[in-house]
């Protein structure tokens, strides 16, 4: 697997672009001299990984590099629902408990 190097894994709500659907990021990842983001669709439950280019999210065009950017948040636990729903508890609110892909 590459090297990843994780540079914030704080929970916090974003807004993308002008729409009203929920995200939270749940971690912004450096491999080399490019940038990540992972976030999670609240209503969907589905976690995305793209690359973070002049401050716009585009999708990953290497279906290699994009499955192990997730296999990584994976296993280091960044996409874990335990994670995600103590942060939606400590913020007041309830999750639905299940996780997309």
């Amino acid at each position: 697997m590459a090297d990843f190097k994780v540079i914030s894994s704080d929970i916090r709500q974003l807004t993308i672009g002008n729409s009203s659907v929920k995200w939270l990021h749940l971690a912004t990842i450096h491999h080399s001299v490019r940038e990540y983001m992972c976030f999670l669709e609240v209503a969907s439950n589905n976690c995305y990984v793209e690359e973070v280019t002049g401050g716009q999210l585009r999708r990953i065009d290497d279906e290699e590099l994009a499955n192990d950017l997730a296999k990584f948040c994976d296993e280091y636990g960044l996409t874990s629902i335990t994670r995600v729903a103590n942060w939606v508890a400590s913020q007041g609110g309830e999750s639905n408990g299940k996780k997309g892909r």
